[in-house]
C-alpha cells in the first residue's frame, strides 16, 4: 500500500506527516525534494522549518571570545566555503572548495586585534577579511561577510530590533550579543545589512530565506539537494542526498540483501555517525542512497542503487530499520518501522 505525504515546508509549527497507528510496513512516498528539503522526525513522523545559520554564547569556550560563535547548519544540508578577501562585491562563487564543516565560521571569523578589550562597554569585535558562500535550506547560495559584534544594552526590543538604553549597564536594560552580517543572493543584485540579536542563554536560528528567526525541534533524517560542480556545463547542479542529524548523533548500521520483514540480530550491527567529511548515505558517502548514473541506460537519470539494503537507525530514544525502494525525479519511497 502506497502513502503520498502531502506536506507544506516552511511553516512555523510541526504537523504529523503520517497517523501514528499507520507506521508499520507500508510504503511512503516523501514530497518533491526538488523543492525544499524534507527533515524527518521519525518518533512523532513530524518536520521541521529549517534554520540556515545560528548565532550563540558558546559555553564550551572559556573567556569572552566565546561570546560571538557563528554556525551554519552543516547537519540539515547548509554547506559553506571561505574566501580570504575583503572585497564584498567582487568576490565570486568558487567551482570548489564547498564543504559540511563549520571549523571554517565557528568563532574563527572574527579578529583578535580589534577587540575593544576587557574594560570597555561593547566588549567589540571586527570580522577577518573573509567573504563566504554558503549554500542554503532553500538551495540558494548567498554571499556572506560577518562585519562585527559586540555587545549590546536594550531597552525595548521589538521584533529583534534593539532600542539602545542611555549609558552602560542601564537600569532595566536586557543584555544581549549583537553580530551584524552582510549578505547577498546570488539572484539579487543588492546587499543587504542584518544586526542579529540573541542571549546567553537563548540563540538564535534565523533563515535566509524567511529573513527571519525560525523555532528549532528534533529531527532525524533529512532528505534534500547538495550542490556538486559540473565541469561539462561549467555551473553546479543539484545532487540528491539523504542526511543523518550529526547534532543528535544519529547513527546508522548496514545490512545488505535482506529481506525487510526479516529477523535482525542487533548484537552484529556496526553503528556509524555522520561526519562533515562522510555523510554515510549522502551523496559520495560510503553508503550512498541514491546515485547519478550519465551513462546508458539511465541517461542521466538518478535511482536507488541498492533497493535490498536495510538501514538501521538509532535516534535518541528508538531503533527504526529503513529501506529505500525508488528515487523518481525528486520524490522518494521508501518503508521504515519502529524496531525498538
Amino acid at each position: 500500500m502506497y502513502k503520498i505525504l502531502i506536506i507544506i515546508l516552511f511553516l512555523t509549527t510541526c504537523d504529523s506527516l503520517v497517523n501514528e497507528n499507520s507506521i508499520t510496513n507500508d510504503t511512503l512516498i516523501t514530497p518533491n525534494i526538488n523543492n525544499s528539503p524534507l527533515l524527518f522526525y521519525l518518533n512523532e513522523s513530524t518536520y521541521q522549518e529549517p534554520w540556515d545559520i545560528k548565532l550563540s554564547y558558546d559555553s564550551t569556550q572559556i573567556g569572552w571570545d566565546q561570546w560571538y560563535r557563528v554556525d551554519f547548519n552543516s547537519s540539515a544540508g547548509v554547506m559553506g566555503v571561505r574566501l580570504e578577501s575583503n572585497n564584498f562585491e567582487e568576490s565570486t562563487l568558487p567551482d570548489t572548495g564547498m564543504t559540511y564543516n563549520n571549523d571554517i565560521m565557528g568563532s574563527d571569523w572574527w579578529d583578535l586585534t580589534t577587540y575593544s578589550g576587557a574594560s570597555s562597554i561593547d566588549h567589540s569585535v571586527q570580522g577577518k577579511d573573509y567573504i563566504y558562500f554558503l549554500w542554503t535550506s532553500s538551495y540558494n547560495f548567498i554571499k556572506i561577510q560577518i562585519l562585527e559584534a559586540r555587545v549590546i544594552w536594550c531597552s525595548e526590543i521589538i521584533n529583534n530590533i534593539c532600542t539602545e538604553g542611555e549609558g552602560a549597564y542601564c537600569q532595566g536594560c536586557t543584555k544581549k550579543y549583537q553580530i551584524t552580517i552582510k549578505y547577498q543572493s546570488l539572484n539579487d543584485n543588492f546587499s543587504k545589512e542584518l544586526n542579529l540579536l540573541y542571549a546567553k542563554e537563548k540563540p538564535l536560528y534565523f533563515n535566509f530565506n524567511l529573513e527571519k528567526s525560525v523555532e528549532i525541534t528534533n529531527w532525524d533524517l533529512a532528505f534534500s539537494m547538495v550542490p556538486v560542480f559540473s565541469e561539462d556545463l561549467n555551473s553546479y547542479q543539484n545532487m540528491p542526498t539523504v542526511l543523518l542529524n550529526m547534532l543528535s548523533n544519529i547513527k546508522v548500521a548496514i545490512i545488505d540483501d535482506l529481506d525487510f520483514n526479516s529477523d535482525i540480530n542487533m548484537e552484529e550491527l556496526v553503528f556509524y555517525n555522520d561526519t562533515a567529511e562522510d555523510r554515510n548515505l549522502g551523496y559520495e558517502g560510503a553508503y550512498q542512497v541514491i546515485h547519478y548514473h550519465p551513462e546508458p541506460p539511465y541517461n542521466h537519470k538518478a535511482i536507488v542503487e541498492y533497493p535490498n539494503r536495510l538501514y538501521i537507525i538509532e535516534t535518541l530514544s528508538s531503533i527504526y530499520k529503513f529501506s529505500f525502494n525508488e528515487y523518481n525525479h525528486g520524490y522518494i519511497s521508501f518503508n521504515f518501522q519502529k524496531l525498538y
